[in-house]
């Protein structure tokens, strides 16, 4: 038996909770029906409503450790603990709802609802319980070893009672027997199978066939030791994912066909005891002491590449070359299609920063002198001795260099030939320069403070009060230039002037932001105290650092790539994001125990153009009207052989 129990690329995830269960086990979650989420630990039940942590009691209750929610079609949800008892949920207050007879009690218990709303409970008997907690219903299961209830597509339970080749299922307030159909392999005495949407796995031999749940048919499957890998393994699936977990820390994801292949552990420094798929779409995996682990898309890669030993210090997003990254060691490298791949090892000193257009064909970047890279030709060239400190590419034959000598005004053929020119009247250490395509102008932060450079050559300096402004990063968006500052918060500037500010709020102080990045109407923005995101009025919206688990000590640089944030930090380059959909914050403030009413803020992250609804009718459109095309082709040539004859 052999597995890769090495660390390998997890899905990106963030944890919440981790404060909250330090010390507790999770043994379930369950999200109500208004999305809040409950959490059956060791010490009890938990509540979360997004901003607070509830513990609820239940007087009635033998033992504190409480498992196995389900959750019938009104909302109530039911659990039940180690002493035979069931409670219910409702109101968000736990009563007693049932207690197993010595005839009816089990070490292990399964709760299910069925397709009338009753609840199903699998002890030593098969209990059925109506809404008011009657029993209606019973089969007797004292000879068996019960599996757990699968809850099939049309609402029926299923059981599987040892050495059976046939499963038990309660449907529509009867039990009937199917007989199971074994295409390969076969039943033992001693099988116990435990079925998951497409999947059953024999308990006792660790068999693992594929299941039919219309035909009742199965195929034993190639033995994989991630089935064996400790006593008692335990099996989830989640929209054809399936998670293998058990008594040792992590869990295995296979999302493909299982075959005899050794397949890689994740999360492996966790203890994973539950998964369970919310609402809107995430994956939780519950922990003992260290909270939830929250994956948003298991196809996105949690660190890309930890670059241990040559940090990543910029990051740019290209249309072409996908995710540019220059490194600590003046190294250029691309990560495209899950793919790492290394353009230049010839840097002298770190690349602090790499620039480019998507209409343009050249990327520049400084790892000892000033370099341009052309994506079309693959060639690199030399453009001038100098520190570079920002550049705007307006297009192949036109750049303009912020460099430690000043601004520089670099004209070329696009291929070779680069000449260079130093802008008079700002020929000193430049911060960060910027262009506005609407006013034609370019903005330069400097040594000597904040100027605008006017199309005509003009240069003219901003300032407040009469005072000189020293920005510390330059953005444009949205027909406006925005300055970071660290006495006057973010100008806003269009036209050679400024015309409001804003002012980014943190524990009631404004943050002094070092580079900021606009995306879907909203900031985001990096400061000595972490990754941070703002709405347009400064109001802090996320700590990204503490939602996506990585330190705020050692942000380095961020960018967006394909409508995804990319973040370089000291455990290497991590995507992190939010879905697109219709997002509502809301903020409770609390004082000794008194709590004020909730305040929110709502904006939208909007998906991409293919999965909006104009894009999903027009392919709809076009594909009638093609049929409709056909049709008439093909009438046309009836019509014609007709009158032919």
């Amino acid at each position: 038996m052999s597995f890769n129990s090495a660390k390998a690329q997890q899905p990106a995830h963030f944890i919440f909770g981790e404060e909250q269960f330090r010390g507790v086990q999770i043994y379930d979650v369950i999200q109500d029906k208004n999305l809040n989420y409950w959490f059956a630990t060791n010490e009890g039940l938990y509540y979360f409503d997004y901003y607070y942590y509830n513990k609820i009691d239940c007087d009635e209750a033998k033992g504190s450790s409480v498992f196995n929610f389900t959750m019938n079609r009104e909302g109530t949800i039911y659990c039940h603990n180690l002493n035979n008892q069931i409670f219910q949920i409702k109101n968000k207050s736990c009563s007693l709802f049932y207690e197993l007879k010595a005839d009816e009690s089990s070490s292990d218990i399964s709760l299910t609802v069925a397709d009338d709303d009753n609840l199903v409970i699998g002890a030593k008997q098969i209990v059925i319980l109506n809404k008011n907690g009657k029993k209606v219903l019973q089969y007797p299961a004292s000879h068996y070893y019960l599996s757990s209830a699968f809850l099939t597509k049309n609402n029926g339970i299923q059981f599987h009672l040892s050495g059976i080749d046939s499963v038990l299922i309660y449907e529509k307030g009867v039990f009937k027997k199917e007989k199971l159909h074994f295409l390969s392999g076969s039943l033992k005495a001693e099988s116990v199978l435990k079925f998951f949407n497409n999947y059953a796995l024999d308990l006792r031999t660790k068999e693992l066939y594929s299941f039919n749940a219309s035909t009742f048919e199965l195929n034993q499957l190639p033995k994989n030791a991630i089935f064996e890998r400790s006593q008692s393994e335990r099996i989830y699936e989640t929209e054809g994912i399936i998670w293998v977990t058990g008594t040792l820390p992590g869990t295995a994801l296979i999302d493909k066909k299982i075959t005899t292949e050794n397949y890689p552990i994740y999360y492996g420094d966790y203890f994973i005891s539950d998964i369970y798929k919310d609402k809107e779409g995430n994956i939780l995996l519950s922990t003992f002491d260290k909270g939830v682990i929250v994956i948003p898309d298991t196809k996105v890669p949690d660190v890309i590449h930890t670059f241990k030993e040559d940090p990543a210090n910029a990051l740019y997003s290209d249309s072409l070359f996908g995710l540019m990254i220059g490194t600590s060691k003046g190294t250029l490298m691309n990560y495209l299609n899950n793919k790492l791949f290394t353009i230049n090892t010839e840097g002298k000193r770190p690349i602090e920063a790499i620039y480019g257009n998507h209409t343009s064909n050249l990327i520049v970047f400084d790892n000892g002198s000033i370099k341009v890279y052309n994506k079309k030709t693959s060639t690199i060239t030399n453009i001038i001795q100098a520190s570079l400190k920002d550049a705007v590419i307006l297009s192949d034959n036109l750049i303009y260099l912020g460099t430690n000598r000043g601004v520089m005004k670099v004209e070329s053929d696009g291929i070779k030939t680069f000449n260079t020119q130093l802008l008079k009247g700002v020929d000193f250490r430049i911060y960060s320069i910027e262009y506005n395509p609407e006013d034609h102008c370019l903005y330069a932060s400097t040594a000597n403070g904040l100027f605008t450079i006017f199309p005509d050559g003009n240069i003219k300096p901003l300032l407040i009060n009469k005072k000189v402004i020293y920005p510390n990063y330059l953005h444009f968006y949205n027909g406006r230039i925005y300055a970071t500052t660290k006495a006057n918060g973010i100008l806003i500037i269009q036209h050679g002037e400024i015309k409001s500010v804003i002012h980014p709020i943190i524990n009631n102080q404004e943050e002094i932001l070092k580079k900021i990045s606009i995306h879907q109407n909203t900031i985001i923005a990096k400061s000595s105290n972490g990754l941070f995101q703002f709405d347009m009025n400064g109001k802090l919206l996320k700590a990204l650092h503490s939602v996506f688990g990585f330190s705020s000590k050692r942000i380095i640089d961020f960018t967006f790539h394909q409508n995804q944030l990319w973040v370089s930090h000291s455990g290497g380059v991590q995507y992190s994001a939010l879905a697109p959909g219709n997002y509502t914050f809301y903020l409770k403030v609390e004082n000794q125990g008194v709590f004020s009413e909730p305040v929110s803020y709502s904006f939208t992250i909007d998906a991409p153009f293919y999965a909006r609804w104009w894009f999903i009718a027009f392919v709809i459109i076009l594909f009638l009207g093609i049929v409709l095309l056909v049709y008439r082709w093909q009438l046309n040539i009836q019509r014609e052989k007709v009158a032919t004859n």
